[in-house]
């Protein structure tokens, strides 16, 4: 069941929500399309807990994608992550087939911004560390803001999408070879709040 911060209302009520309890290690989750074919992504044990492995083998990329129902308003989305090392061109997450763009750049995340310049998110990661990042998005607006680590205040805000986009249908994780370094993925959860930017 996909339990809310208190801070954010709480409830049951995620459109996207994967935490891979129910899964054994190699599995898949079910209703994402994933497209692997220069490495693996599926279900693997890390720190006693089940999550998705993203691990790029050799050259090109690879991505694992949901479709949901449009969702419009003050859209969240968060999840969790962990590197072994950074490495760059990690898509931790992109919405509607790039409207957003998180990544991973010079040792750290970042959001590609329409001009193809990058905002810094966490600007040097540490390696076998999880790190929750959450990224609140308003419809109307089209702007958006990011969270780490369940901040009361965005680390980055007013950021722009960088297309049009009437609703919020689609988000895909995807990683591109450039040396051997995978991640992992954990606690996927997309639903809808009152308020923007949410101080979740």
């Amino acid at each position: 069941m996909c339990i809310r911060d208190s801070a954010s209302g709480g409830g049951a009520d995620c459109f996207v929500y994967e935490d891979f309890q129910n899964l054994n290690p190699g599995e898949v989750p079910e209703g994402w399309a994933v497209k692997a074919e220069t490495g693996t992504i599926a279900v693997a044990e890390r720190d006693g807990e089940k999550c998705l492995e993203m691990n790029n083998l050799t050259n090109g990329d690879m991505n694992i994608t949901k479709v949901f129902s449009g969702q419009t308003g003050i859209v969240v989305l968060e999840a969790e992550y962990l590197f072994d090392k950074v490495q760059d061109y990690h898509y931790l997450m992109t919405v509607n087939g790039g409207v957003i763009g998180m990544e991973t750049s010079s040792g750290g995340v970042g959001m590609r911004m329409i001009d193809l310049s990058y905002t810094n998110v966490i600007p040097a990661v540490e390696a076998g560390r999880w790190y929750h990042i959450k990224i609140v998005m308003d419809t109307q607006t089209k702007k958006y803001a990011v969270y780490v680590d369940n901040a009361p205040t965005p680390v980055c805000g007013n950021l722009m999408f960088k297309g049009a986009a009437e609703s919020i249908s689609q988000i895909s994780l995807g990683a591109v070879y450039t040396g051997g370094a995978k991640y992992y993925v954990d606690n996927i959860k997309g639903y809808t709040v009152s308020q923007f930017p949410a101080t979740v």
